[in-house]
């Protein structure tokens, strides 16, 4: 049985982003409040880290991060866990810059930093520009699978040990079929999932990066398809408008707001109707 949606959701708040989205509240359990912490936007310091650390310890759930200026808090999260698993992340950006010059944990390094996790056994990376991945260490990306959104509906690209980013994607025959392959590319029983909107066009989601061409029903449907046949041991979710507080009182701001709180509520619905979700709860 999937969990209560009464206990599905923990909210960590760095900006208010997600404070008017009032159909939310109905599913969160519990909320964390790190609005105080100085220096966590974009990235973040050891000793920063340890405090957000500290306070997020023992919350369980879907967690939401705010905007994609904090999505590399996936990284803390994914340090808990305590089994063999694979990252399955959905993102306009592969976040997998790494540089041994830059020492702070940042959105844009995080994926770096959590393939050096001994229990993380591969990262399946569904939707990002392929520029992204320029000027990545080659050694980071042999336990990297890279899926295109261009290519989900019928094409798969590998990027692993032996296999060039040039090198022609192999077609496949429509999107069941590429839905199953993507299954195959995980390796381990159990998986954690992390959504940044920003993966979206438009149309489903506003937030404030680029955005890439993801449909939210293909979203959901390769949602429902990895948790029905994996253990989900983690859930995070970013991607808000980071909107000034005036802003969001504006039509644009008010249609960003109802885009991203339908996509987060059909999101959790996603995940609740799944047997495997339990894990997280």
């Amino acid at each position: 049985m999937g969990v209560s949606s009464s206990m599905a959701v923990t909210l960590l708040n760095f900006d208010d982003t997600l404070t008017m989205q009032e159909e939310l509240r109905r599913f969160i359990h519990s909320q964390v409040d790190l609005r105080d912490l100085r220096g966590t936007r974009l990235f973040c310091d050891q000793a920063t880290l340890s405090q957000i650390a500290g306070r997020i310890r023992g919350k369980k759930g879907i967690f939401f991060l705010g905007s994609g200026d904090y999505h590399y808090v996936s990284y803390l999260l994914m340090q808990t866990v305590d089994r063999p698993f694979t990252l399955v992340l959905f993102d306009n950006h592969a976040d997998i810059k790494f540089s041994p010059a830059f020492a702070f944990l940042s959105c844009s390094s995080w994926v770096a930093w959590a393939l050096g996790l001994p229990n993380l056994k591969k990262a399946v990376i569904i939707g990002a520009r392929p520029d992204s991945f320029i000027g990545v260490d080659p050694g980071l990306l042999r336990k990297v699978v890279y899926v295109p959104y261009k290519q989900v509906r019928g094409e798969l690209c590998r990027l692993d040990r032996g296999t060039r980013p040039g090198r022609p994607p192999r077609r496949l025959r429509g999107p069941e079929d590429t839905f199953s392959r993507i299954i195959t590319l995980i390796p381990t029983r159990s998986v954690y999932i992390s959504v940044d909107k920003d993966v979206l066009h438009p149309r489903d989601a506003i937030t404030n990066w680029e955005q890439g061409e993801m449909s939210l029903a293909d979203l959901l449907l390769l949602l429902q398809a990895i948790s029905r046949t994996r253990e989900v041991c983690g859930v995070d979710i970013c991607g808000e408008a980071d909107l000034h507080p005036l802003d969001r009182l504006r039509p644009a701001g008010r249609e960003a707001i109802r885009k991203n709180t339908q996509a987060n509520v059909r999101i959790i619905q996603a995940l609740l109707q799944t047997r495997t979700f339990k894990q997280v709860s």
